[in-house]
């Protein structure tokens, strides 16, 4: 299996967006001033490479990455939840600013 190939249904956290685009433009996929969104550049170099099933399985690839990356958001607000509980009150006004950000 081609690196290309195997990178996008198996390591699609390792591609940045950057490096989509750069490889969508050295394959001729979308022109220079162009800026469509990562769904759009993975279809299209998944299009490239195989057909619909391999299409299907890179964006689900994809959908996978995105729905770990939320739950480690999740996970880093629980944290600092957590560290402001058992901090002392010099120590709260402190990072005040920091505890309003993740309450948002």
């Amino acid at each position: 299996m081609p690196l290309l190939k195997h990178a996008l249904v198996y390591k699609p956290s390792a591609l940045v967006y950057n490096s989509l685009l750069i490889v969508c433009q050295h394959l001729q996929l979308c022109r220079g001033n162009e800026k469509p969104s990562r769904k759009i550049l993975l279809q299209r170099l998944a299009e490239s490479q195989g057909d619909q099933e391999y299409v299907a399985a890179v964006l689900q690839a994809d959908e996978k990455k995105t729905k770990q990356g939320q739950t480690s958001e999740d996970n880093r607000s629980v944290l600092l939840d957590c560290l402001f509980d058992n901090l002392d009150l010099d120590e709260r006004m402190e990072y005040r600013d920091l505890k309003k950000k993740n309450d948002r």
